[in-house]
């Protein structure tokens, strides 16, 4: 019996570690170092509010709102991690990090809806020297 319920455990445990944070409504990212991780810039929300979408398209599902201002009136700055552009070459939507458990959910934005500034530098960790590197 007590083989049995070790084993039902394993398996609960690996298929949840394997499902990761798509089981929770968020798309799932691979498992990856912090330090590489591409961070196309940050910034404030422009709007009142705005859905986070699974994907990037007005008719996908809503996986939360973003409220223009936190908790004691301080303002929502997002993450965004990669850009989606229109034709003409401008942001149309953003992946932005979903802050709050299960650590790693993105959804995505639209690009008109918060003030993202580009980040012009990367911010790399080095664990053998566990040094960071501002990198131009």
């Amino acid at each position: 019996m007590r083989r049995v319920l070790v084993g039902a455990v394993v398996v609960l445990a690996v298929g949840a570690a394997v499902a990761g944070p798509a089981a929770y409504g968020g798309e799932a990212t691979p498992l990856s170092p912090l330090a590489s991780i591409d961070v196309v810039g940050s910034g404030p929300l422009a709007w009142k509010s705005v859905a986070v979408r699974a994907a990037p398209r007005r008719s996908a599902r809503v996986i939360t709102t973003f409220t223009q201002f936190r908790e004691h009136y301080r303002p929502r700055v997002v993450l965004a991690l990669e850009t989606r552009r229109d034709r003409n070459g401008e942001p149309a939507w953003y992946r932005v990090e979903i802050p709050g458990r299960p650590n790693g959910r993105t959804g995505w934005i639209p690009a008109p809806s918060a003030e993202v500034a580009e980040a012009h530098r990367k911010l790399e960790s080095r664990a053998t020297s566990g040094k960071l590197l501002l990198i131009p």
